[in-house]
């Protein structure tokens, strides 16, 4: 009996290898490194000296307790046989229960418990797994019940696309899978980031997967061939009640619409293309169209190809007089877009809406003196090389040192850098080959442009010339940041002129935006930017200028789009709601015409819409954001400058509570004062009325992020 024990144990040693604990959370799971090699070519190519030696580990105990974290809290442990452990590997970036299940799966060879998961994240984490480890033999079963649990919301579209886009860059055999969950997502985007609000939730909401947002937005925009799909439901309706059934995508940064009506009593399928920004524009496209049910299969299939211009449908009437089972039919076109040609719809200033009320102009702007002394003492014709980029060119110390603070303290006697002899043409005579031995050199930061290197080194030695002509914001932004690295402060007030003189576009902005976030310069750009801010809030509330604002500029002013992003939604740096109310100024043009002038403007990640009646001075308030039965509540107040007496700012409503429910835009109350006595007390000038609003979101009611289109419209099942 001794002895066959003995040559048991000798086999059992020979066959068994260390086993190593998976852990994450409260779960560890206990697996023999020879399965981990089996299954994964990472753990394969980690554990190969194993192969050639019998382990002589440090055994950790007669037996490893798998903890398992239940429901109501509590932990359960059961112990596995005793193996001599290799160490704990960290699983703590991937969910427990996905440890749990890979690994138990795999160390007992048992497969129902990837069958019975139905959890997104769990499945989520358990492709992860698989990917980072190289484990595959289980993948195909797990992709497969990633593409059937149909848990696809916006809220979960960048990890589904994340793991698609993972599984195509790792997998060649699920490259087809994978293309489907991509196209899954971007569908699903298609028909939910149709307003502005959506893009910004969708945006601001996924910050921490800044480059998988960037490329779903890049798709919508630029994409020309896509796919789209949607199960009408009420069919019947169309026939029997003339109902208009119909829903849009976004494809090539054009709204597509697929609808269903009745004409002359038949039914018919019409596919448009709307552009947003109006105006001319034509659009050469091909389509294959398909209609389809679940209990009859296809209807119809064909192929349409044309250019539409303006406002024109292409539609085709099929007659079906048998019913249609579960009262349904499903749309699916291939569109291919050859040719679009929009109407430019550049920003003008007839939207520009704010008006100065503080003498936030260049005329009182904050005085700026240079305090560094006139350079007295110093060499003034000392030669001093500048190099920008391996680019030199001659400054003369004696003004570096009277125009810059920095550049003083760098230009000390006791600064002993220089550049070498060779670097510099040589002239003749020993004399003046002498003379250039001691030259210094400032090496300026290659962040700035060529442009404004130049302007500033021509400024500083008396030709103001290149600065007068310069126009390009981004330049000018170059100029001040330069300016305020070495603190050279007389040409400040020239340039800050130039930036406020400049007209109000997206790019000034950004660029305002940025500046007055850099400390030391708010008390220049923070009444900018509030005007910034007030424009971004009209020229930013429809989608395709918020997605084109976001694409053009997120890339490389990131921060700066967040900012801006969470100051129009409203939202804070934590994602949270603010309640601070905002204000939105807007000037009424032509106010002795009897006509009304109207403004729409972004607030509180809603579309607002601001009236005012030219005939009594009176105002009507509304939210375009709500739909048919929801509910917003807002406290509006409306405040008018009297530029008579010093821009004096007077109520011309108290703030009241506006509730918009069925009704999207209400008459406010009865104004403070009256159209006579503003017209005859200086409240009208160059016949225009000055108005502030004050917007206070209190609640809101039964909207959702995004346009609360479901996957399970948009996928159904194929025929």
């Amino acid at each position: 009996l001794i002895h066959f024990y003995k040559s048991c144990r000798l086999k059992m040693e020979e066959n068994c290898y260390a086993s190593v604990v998976m852990k994450s959370g409260h779960v560890s799971v206990a697996i023999l490194i020879k399965t981990l090699m089996e299954e994964s070519t990472v753990f394969r190519a980690r554990y190969a000296s194993l192969e050639q030696r019998k382990p002589s580990i440090k055994q950790e105990g007669d037996s490893v307790k798998v903890k398992t974290e239940q429901k109501d809290g509590s932990v359960s442990s059961k112990s596995t046989p005793g193996y001599q452990t290799a160490g704990i590997i960290d699983m703590s970036d991937f969910p427990s229960k996905s440890v749990e299940i890979l690994f138990v799966t795999l160390s007992h060879k048992v497969n129902n418990l990837i069958r019975d998961c139905n959890d997104y994240e769990e499945i989520e984490g358990l492709i992860n797994i698989c990917l980072e480890y190289g484990i595959d033999k289980p993948l195909p079963e797990i992709v497969a019940k990633l593409t059937t649990i149909g848990v696809l919301t916006m809220e979960n579209l960048v990890d589904f696309y994340k793991i698609g886009a993972r599984l195509l860059e790792n997998h060649e055999d699920f490259k087809k899978t994978a293309e489907e969950i991509m196209n899954r997502c971007v569908l699903l985007a298609r028909v939910n980031l149709l307003k502005a609000p959506a893009v910004v939730n969708f945006f601001l909401h996924n910050s921490d997967n800044f480059d998988t947002v960037m490329k779903i937005l890049m798709i919508l925009k630029h994409e020309q061939e896509a796919t789209i799909r949607y199960r009408f439901e009420g069919v019947s309706r169309v026939e029997d009640q003339g109902v208009t059934l119909g829903q849009k995508f976004i494809v090539n940064n054009v709204v597509w619409e697929l609808e269903l009506s009745r004409v002359f009593k038949k039914r018919c399928y019409h596919l448009n293309c709307s552009p947003t920004s109006g105006g001319k524009w034509n659009c050469d496209f091909k389509a294959d169209v398909r209609i389809y049910s679940e209990s009859k299969g296809t209807i119809r299939d064909e192929g349409l190809s044309g250019r539409f211009t303006g406002l024109q449908w292409w539609f085709r009437r099929f007659k079906d007089s048998n019913p249609i089972e579960k009262d349904e039919l499903v749309f699916e076109a291939k569109i291919a877009v050859h040719d679009f040609t929009p109407d430019p719809s550049a920003l003008t200033e007839t939207t520009h809406t704010w008006f100065d009320v503080s003498g936030e102009n260049q005329n009182n702007a904050p005085s700026i003196k240079s305090e560094n002394g006139d350079g007295a003492g110093c060499s003034s014709e000392e030669p001093i090389m500048m190099n920008h980029k391996g680019k030199y060119f001659w400054a003369k110390k004696g003004i570096l040192v009277k125009e810059s603070k920095v550049m003083k303290a760098m230009l000390e006697d006791n600064w002993n850098s220089g550049i070498d002899v060779g670097k510099i043409k040589q002239e003749k005579g020993e004399a003046n080959r002498a003379r250039f031995r001691q030259i210094r050199e400032i090496e300026l930061p290659e962040c700035y442009s060529e442009a404004a290197v130049k302007i500033v080194h021509e400024y500083l030695h008396a030709n103001p010339a290149p600065l007068n002509q310069c126009s390009d914001l981004k330049v000018l932004q170059d100029i001040i940041l330069m300016c305020d690295f070495y603190d050279i402060q007389r040409p400040m007030p020239e340039i800050l002129a130039k930036v406020r003189a400049a007209p109000m576009s997206i790019e000034k902005v950004v660029m305002v935006t940025e500046m007055s976030r850099i400390p030391g310069k708010q008390q220049h750009f923070l009444p900018l930017a509030a005007e910034a801010l007030n424009y971004a809030r009209v020229q930013l509330t429809a989608w395709p200028e918020m997605l084109d604002f976001v694409l053009a500029n997120a890339e490389a002013r990131k921060d700066v789009v967040f900012s801006l992003l969470q100051d129009l939604g409203g939202i804070n740096a934590f994602g949270a709601k603010n309640e601070a109310p905002f204000t939105f100024r807007f000037k009424a043009t032509n106010v002795n015409g009897e006509d009304a002038t109207s403004v729409y403007f972004f607030g509180s990640n809603l579309k607002w819409f601001f009236q005012f009646h030219k005939s009594n001075f009176e105002a009507s308030f509304g939210c375009h954001s709500h739909e048919s039965g929801n509910k917003v509540t807002a406290d509006v107040s409306v405040a008018v400058y009297q530029p008579s007496q010093n821009w004096a700012r007077r109520d011309l409503y108290n703030t009241r509570r506006v509730v918009f429910d069925n009704e999207w835009n209400v008459s406010l109350a009865q104004p403070l004062l009256t159209k006579n006595f503003m017209q005859s007390n200086g409240f009208v000038k160059d016949n225009c009325v000055f108005l502030e609003v004050t917007v206070k979101l209190v609640e809101v009611e039964d909207i959702p992020d995004y346009m609360g289109i479901s996957e399970v419209s948009l996928h159904p099942k194929k025929k």
